[in-house]
């Protein structure tokens, strides 16, 4: 017997739906299609046209937009891995290469709105700025700029030894997009680790003296350069690797794994952000399940591009939209969201969930957070133990036509329940809504 539920929208609380939180990050390194291709244009427009992040994550900081290629030779540890990818860029592109040429044709054609992550790493400032004036000679309007992609990881010790490093080459940085985009927002990278390790933002306000956690403090004394921080969230499954299929976790607990996890981090991480930088937009360019480090457990495992793995994706939605700080929020990604069998390219689970609530919320304009009754708990996995809402909820409608309305509920249980009441409230009292399944 399914356990009944009161859902109460406060339409005081009503605020405008945030055109670009319903994103898509995309890995040009590992596109569905070409991007310039009338199958990846197919796979773009039926996702409802998201807000784009170009050229995604880790390949941002290495792409040479010059050259159109993977400055493999300074890439560390993934030089032998790049030196492979540029023979796939070759064709992917007829040997051209991701040139700012390149982009300039795709982004026209797609008539794309995008968030540009510059690459700090292996291009001077000088590179930056001539790739930036590229773009505005062609008429391509930069309205949103990450200052590099997860650059306070490890990996990049050797580009920035420290945050201070960081934060200056940031300013300088700065200067030069806002002297080509004089309204262009900036957003500064803060350590995805706030997120991925539970205990880790404890360390961050202990005072430890390490490399990521004074990377916040140093953006934090001296922020009044850049409009936003960027920050990833991507949930555990239960476990980080193993040595074969049958160490795997079941995708149940995996998608509970997951759950607990944002239910625990999400609004703890935010709410810290948000009191460390004042002001600041927040903006969460990558979020989505957190990948296995064996790359082929991690494909037969199959997780990122399952329907599970886009209702954990949900969610995730479901809480960034409580928080008016964030401003921008890119699913991961495009590149998940097709799966290769028997060498065809097939649209995947992941695809379907993305598009069915982009385009349905695109019809709307405004969004309210609800109150429950009787939505009862779930108890968390792992290190996220403890109980948890079962439910997470959204409330969208059209600010010149209220009835027209939308209810998502994401059920993060295995119990059963069914929405019995659902009402508007006002200052003028209750007004009861029609729940159609």
């Amino acid at each position: 017997m399914p356990r009944s539920v009161k859902i109460e929208v406060p339409m005081e609380s009503a605020r405008p739906l945030p055109e670009h939180v319903l994103g898509a990050n995309c890995n040009i390194l590992r596109p569905p299609f070409p991007l310039d291709s009338d199958e990846f244009r197919s796979l773009y427009e039926d996702a409802g046209r998201p807000f784009f992040r170009y050229p995604g994550g880790t390949v941002s900081n290495y792409l040479n937009h010059k050259t159109g290629f993977m400055d493999a030779d300074k890439a560390g540890g993934r030089g032998g891995r790049y030196e492979r990818n540029n023979e796939n860029v070759k064709q992917l592109t007829g040997g051209k290469g991701f040139t700012a040429e390149w982009f300039i044709a795709v982004a026209q054609s797609l008539e794309l709105q995008f968030v540009l992550v510059l690459n700090m790493c292996t291009m001077s400032l000088e590179e930056n700025e001539e790739f930036l004036q590229e773009l505005k000679s062609a008429g391509i309007e930069i309205p949103f700029i990450e200052l590099g992609n997860e650059l306070s990881f490890d990996e990049y010790e050797g580009f920035f030894e420290s945050g201070e490093k960081y934060l200056k080459e940031a300013r300088k940085l700065t200067k030069i997009c806002r002297d080509v985009f004089p309204q262009v927002k900036i957003s500064a990278v803060v350590p995805n680790n706030l997120y991925s390790r539970k205990n880790y933002l404890n360390r961050v306000q202990s005072g430890a003296n390490e490399r990521q956690t004074e990377w916040v403090r140093v953006l934090a004394a001296d922020s009044n350069f850049f409009d936003a921080v960027s920050i990833h969230c991507y949930s555990g499954v239960g476990i980080d690797q193993c040595e074969n299929e049958k160490d795997l976790p079941t995708m149940e607990d995996a998608l509970c794994f997951g759950f607990s996890h944002t239910d625990v981090q999400f609004h703890r991480i935010v709410t810290f952000l948000e009191k460390t930088f004042p002001n600041k937009e927040i903006w969460v360019t990558e979020y989505g399940h957190k990948e296995l480090k064996d790359g082929q457990l991690n494909s037969k495992f199959g997780l990122d591009s399952s329907f599970v793995s886009g209702l954990h994706n949900v969610a995730i939605m479901l809480h960034l939209l409580s928080f008016p700080s964030i401003t921008i929020a890119h699913w991961h990604s495009m590149s998940k969201m097709t799966l290769e069998r028997n060498g065809n390219v097939e649209v995947a689970s992941t695809h379907d969930v993305f598009s069915f609530v982009r385009t349905t919320l695109k019809e709307y304009d405004s969004y309210v957070r609800p109150r429950l009754e009787g939505g009862g708990k779930y108890e968390g996995k792992g290190e996220y133990e403890g109980e948890h809402p079962c439910l997470e909820t959204g409330f969208f409608f059209n600010s010149a036509d209220k009835a027209n309305c939308c209810l998502i509920v994401v059920n993060k249980s295995g119990q059963n329940f069914k929405v019995t009441e659902l009402v508007a409230t006002t200052s003028g009292g209750e007004v009861s809504l029609e729940v159609e399944e």
